[in-house]
């Protein structure tokens, strides 16, 4: 049985995994993991669930961009990357997800978890880094898609801005 704290994220993994095919799930899914990614507590707290305090979830879940990491979203969402390349709504949620699970994150967890993280596509087995290089070439006139995509390498390459 699934815990009630980490129940909305895995609804959604496997809803990606469901309907891996469907450029609108796909899309809705990476936006709903990029605020879920994002840093904001309470807004976190509303989206995890209704029926858990506040006060539990943060003291429960602190790193939860980190447990989401490991919970397979990184291959889901490089996944949605290589199967909608024409779709620039879910490039750029796609996108943004990887710099958020990123962002302000120095675990060594999460560079590992990039560096074994891969999707079996037509092109062979790629990572999520192939992904984003892919995305920024097919979107090179998208300054979204450019950004979280660019701030996803300067996060992973180890350069933090001070």
């Amino acid at each position: 049985m699934r815990t009630p704290e980490l129940g909305i994220p895995v609804l959604i993994f496997d809803a990606m995994r469901q309907h891996a095919k469907v450029a609108d799930v796909q899309n809705r899914a990476c936006r709903a993991l990029f605020h879920l990614s994002y840093k904001n507590d309470a807004a976190r707290a509303i989206l995890l669930s209704t029926n858990i305090e506040y006060k539990k979830i943060t003291q429960a879940h602190p790193v939860l961009k980190e447990i989401m990491v490991v919970s397979g979203s990184l291959e889901l969402v490089a996944n949605a990357l290589f199967e909608f390349p024409n779709q620039l709504d879910v490039q750029r949620s796609a996108c943004g997800v990887l710099w958020n699970l990123t962002h302000n994150t120095e675990q060594p967890l999460l560079l590992a978890a990039f560096e074994r993280s891969h999707v079996n596509n037509n092109n062979g087995n790629q990572t999520p880094v192939q992904a984003l290089i892919l995305a920024m070439n097919r979107n090179m006139n998208n300054v979204t898609v450019l950004q979280y995509a660019c701030g996803t390498i300067l996060q992973l390459s180890g350069t933090r801005k001070k």
